[in-house]
Protein backbone atom coordinates (compact mmCIF):
# COMPACT_ATOMS: atom_id res chain seq x y z
CA UNK A 1 0.00 0.00 0.00
CA UNK A 2 2.79 2.44 0.91
CA UNK A 3 4.59 1.75 -2.39
CA UNK A 4 1.41 2.47 -4.38
CA UNK A 5 0.93 5.71 -2.43
CA UNK A 6 4.52 6.75 -3.16
CA UNK A 7 4.06 5.95 -6.83
CA UNK A 8 0.90 8.04 -6.94
CA UNK A 9 2.66 10.97 -5.28
CA UNK A 10 5.49 10.81 -7.81
CA UNK A 11 3.04 10.51 -10.68
CA UNK A 12 1.12 13.52 -9.47
CA UNK A 13 4.34 15.48 -9.07
CA UNK A 14 5.39 14.71 -12.62
CA UNK A 15 1.98 15.52 -14.02
CA UNK A 16 2.06 18.83 -12.19
CA UNK A 17 5.20 19.96 -14.00
CA UNK A 18 3.91 18.97 -17.41
CA UNK A 19 1.93 22.18 -17.68
CA UNK A 20 5.13 24.22 -17.42
CA UNK A 21 6.83 22.13 -20.08
CA UNK A 22 3.84 22.38 -22.38
CA UNK A 23 3.63 26.14 -22.01
CA UNK A 24 7.29 26.58 -22.85
CA UNK A 25 7.30 24.12 -25.72
CA UNK A 26 4.47 25.87 -27.52
CA UNK A 27 6.38 29.14 -27.64
CA UNK A 28 9.85 27.87 -28.48
CA UNK A 29 10.20 26.38 -31.94
CA UNK A 30 13.87 25.56 -32.32
CA UNK A 31 14.88 22.09 -31.22
CA UNK A 32 17.55 21.21 -28.71
CA UNK A 33 21.10 20.26 -29.65
CA UNK A 34 21.45 23.14 -32.09
CA UNK A 35 23.78 26.14 -32.04
CA UNK A 36 20.77 28.11 -30.79
CA UNK A 37 20.28 25.94 -27.70
CA UNK A 38 21.67 28.59 -25.35
CA UNK A 39 19.30 31.20 -26.76
CA UNK A 40 16.42 28.74 -26.57
CA UNK A 41 17.11 28.00 -22.89
CA UNK A 42 17.39 31.71 -22.13
CA UNK A 43 14.11 32.38 -23.94
CA UNK A 44 12.31 29.65 -22.00
CA UNK A 45 13.60 30.91 -18.65
CA UNK A 46 12.75 34.50 -19.57
CA UNK A 47 9.24 33.42 -20.59
CA UNK A 48 8.72 31.52 -17.34
CA UNK A 49 10.02 34.41 -15.23
CA UNK A 50 8.36 37.34 -17.02
CA UNK A 51 4.94 35.75 -17.31
CA UNK A 52 4.85 34.47 -13.76
CA UNK A 53 4.11 31.04 -15.21
CA UNK A 54 5.78 29.17 -12.37
CA UNK A 55 3.75 30.96 -9.69
CA UNK A 56 0.60 30.47 -11.76
CA UNK A 57 1.28 26.75 -12.16
CA UNK A 58 1.92 26.34 -8.45
CA UNK A 59 -1.27 28.26 -7.58
CA UNK A 60 -3.29 26.18 -10.03
CA UNK A 61 -1.89 22.98 -8.58
CA UNK A 62 -2.89 24.03 -5.07
CA UNK A 63 -6.33 24.97 -6.41
CA UNK A 64 -6.64 21.42 -7.82
CA UNK A 65 -5.36 19.72 -4.65
CA UNK A 66 -8.84 18.63 -3.53
CA UNK A 67 -9.56 17.06 -6.93
CA UNK A 68 -6.17 15.33 -6.99
CA UNK A 69 -6.76 14.10 -3.44
CA UNK A 70 -10.16 12.72 -4.38
CA UNK A 71 -8.86 10.94 -7.49
CA UNK A 72 -5.81 9.45 -5.83
CA UNK A 73 -7.11 8.72 -2.36
CA UNK A 74 -4.26 10.70 -0.82
CA UNK A 75 -5.01 13.24 1.90
CA UNK A 76 -5.07 16.80 0.54
CA UNK A 77 -2.25 17.66 2.95
CA UNK A 78 -0.02 15.05 1.27
CA UNK A 79 -0.88 16.43 -2.18
CA UNK A 80 -0.06 19.98 -1.05
CA UNK A 81 3.22 18.77 0.49
CA UNK A 82 4.12 17.14 -2.82
CA UNK A 83 3.41 20.39 -4.64
CA UNK A 84 5.63 22.27 -2.19
CA UNK A 85 8.42 19.67 -2.61
CA UNK A 86 8.44 20.32 -6.34
CA UNK A 87 9.54 23.90 -5.60
CA UNK A 88 8.39 24.89 -9.08
CA UNK A 89 9.59 28.47 -8.74
CA UNK A 90 13.17 27.19 -8.71
CA UNK A 91 12.97 24.98 -11.82
CA UNK A 92 15.18 26.33 -14.61
CA UNK A 93 15.44 25.30 -18.22
CA UNK A 94 18.97 24.19 -19.00
CA UNK A 95 21.07 22.35 -21.54
CA UNK A 96 21.35 18.63 -20.88
CA UNK A 97 25.00 17.64 -20.41
CA UNK A 98 26.35 15.47 -23.22
CA UNK A 99 27.32 12.75 -20.72
CA UNK A 100 23.86 12.53 -19.10
CA UNK A 101 22.63 8.94 -18.78
CA UNK A 102 18.90 8.32 -18.96
CA UNK A 103 17.49 5.98 -16.32
CA UNK A 104 13.86 6.02 -17.29
CA UNK A 105 11.05 7.52 -19.29
CA UNK A 106 7.49 8.09 -18.20
CA UNK A 107 5.00 8.68 -21.00
CA UNK A 108 1.37 9.63 -20.62
CA UNK A 109 -1.39 11.72 -22.12
CA UNK A 110 -2.09 15.17 -20.68
CA UNK A 111 -4.88 17.34 -22.05
CA UNK A 112 -4.96 15.26 -25.22
CA UNK A 113 -1.21 15.41 -25.90
CA UNK A 114 1.42 12.75 -25.38
CA UNK A 115 3.92 13.91 -22.79
CA UNK A 116 7.24 12.20 -22.18
CA UNK A 117 9.28 12.77 -19.02
CA UNK A 118 12.84 11.45 -18.98
CA UNK A 119 14.95 11.21 -15.85
CA UNK A 120 18.69 10.74 -15.53
CA UNK A 121 21.29 9.25 -13.20
CA UNK A 122 21.88 12.83 -12.08
CA UNK A 123 18.46 13.44 -10.51
CA UNK A 124 18.83 17.20 -10.92
CA UNK A 125 17.84 16.88 -14.61
CA UNK A 126 14.43 16.11 -16.05
CA UNK A 127 13.47 16.41 -19.71
CA UNK A 128 9.86 17.07 -20.61
CA UNK A 129 8.80 16.40 -24.19
CA UNK A 130 5.47 17.65 -25.55
CA UNK A 131 4.21 19.28 -28.74
CA UNK A 132 7.25 17.90 -30.59
CA UNK A 133 9.65 19.81 -28.34
CA UNK A 134 11.85 18.80 -25.43
CA UNK A 135 12.89 20.98 -22.55
CA UNK A 136 15.44 19.91 -19.96
CA UNK A 137 14.99 21.35 -16.49
CA UNK A 138 17.49 21.67 -13.69
CA UNK A 139 15.38 20.82 -10.65
CA UNK A 140 15.97 21.88 -7.06
CA UNK A 141 17.15 19.37 -4.49
CA UNK A 142 13.71 19.13 -2.87
CA UNK A 143 12.24 17.75 -6.12
CA UNK A 144 15.05 15.30 -6.80
CA UNK A 145 13.60 12.60 -4.57
CA UNK A 146 10.58 12.59 -6.88
CA UNK A 147 12.69 12.48 -10.04
CA UNK A 148 14.62 9.51 -8.64
CA UNK A 149 11.36 7.59 -8.26
CA UNK A 150 10.04 8.41 -11.74
CA UNK A 151 11.73 5.51 -13.60
CA UNK A 152 9.55 3.12 -11.63
CA UNK A 153 6.36 4.52 -13.12
CA UNK A 154 4.72 2.93 -16.12
CA UNK A 155 1.94 5.38 -16.83
CA UNK A 156 -0.50 7.63 -15.09
CA UNK A 157 -3.26 5.70 -16.79
CA UNK A 158 -2.26 2.54 -14.91
CA UNK A 159 -2.73 4.46 -11.69
CA UNK A 160 -6.03 6.05 -12.69
CA UNK A 161 -4.58 9.56 -12.74
CA UNK A 162 -5.45 10.60 -16.28
CA UNK A 163 -7.66 13.64 -16.42
CA UNK A 164 -6.29 15.46 -13.39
Amino acid sequence: MEKRTAVRIVTIALLLILAAGAACAVLVTCTSNTPLEGARVTAINTFLDKTGAKAHIESELHAQADKISEQTGLPVEVVNSGIEMLDIKDWEATTLPADAVSVGTFETAYKGKTVKVTTYEDASYVTVGVYGQSITFDVPESAQMLTKMAPYLHSAEDLGLIGL
